[in-house]
C-alpha cells in the first residue's frame, strides 16, 4: 500500500510538474505578449508625442494666419473707407463742376445778352448821330 501511495505521490508530483511547466510556458507567453504590448505602447507614445508636436506647430501657424488675416481685414477696411471718402469727394467735385458749368453758361448767356444790348445801343447811337447830323445840317445852311 505504501507503494501505491508512493506511486500516487509520484504521479501527483509529475502532474504538478507538468502543470508547473504549463504555467511557466503560459507565464513566458504572457511576458512576451506584455513585452510586445509595451513596445506597441512605447511606439504609440512616440507617435502621440510626434502628433502633439505637429498639432502645436499647426496651432502656431493658425495663430500667425489669424493675425495676418486680421491685419489684412484692417487694411481692407481702411482701403474701403478711403474709397468711400474718394467717392464722396468725387461726387462733391462733380456737383461743383456742374455748378461751375451752369455758372459759365449763365455768364455766357449774360455776356451774349450784354453784347446784343451793346450792339443795339451802338445801332441806336449811330441812328441818333445820324439824326443829329440830319437835324444839324439844315441849321447850318
Amino acid at each position: 500500500e505504501m507503494w501505491s501511495e508512493l506511486e500516487e505521490a509520484v504521479e501527483d508530483q509529475d502532474r504538478l510538474g507538468e502543470e508547473q511547466d504549463a504555467a511557466d510556458r503560459s507565464l513566458q507567453r504572457a511576458e512576451r505578449e506584455a513585452e510586445g504590448e509595451l513596445e506597441v505602447a512605447k511606439h504609440l507614445e512616440e507617435e502621440m508625442s510626434s502628433l502633439n508636436s505637429i498639432r502645436n506647430e499647426l496651432l502656431e501657424r493658425a495663430e500667425v494666419l489669424s493675425r495676418h488675416c486680421r491685419e489684412e481685414e484692417e487694411v481692407s477696411s481702411r482701403a474701403l473707407s478711403e474709397c468711400r471718402s474718394m467717392r464722396e469727394s468725387a461726387a462733391l467735385a462733380e456737383n461743383g463742376r456742374r455748378s461751375a458749368v451752369r455758372k459759365f453758361d449763365d455768364c455766357r448767356w449774360e455776356f451774349r445778352r450784354q453784347k446784343s444790348a451793346e450792339a443795339a445801343c451802338e445801332v441806336e447811337l449811330s441812328d441818333s448821330k445820324a439824326l443829329v447830323r440830319d437835324l444839324s445840317a439844315p441849321c447850318g445852311e
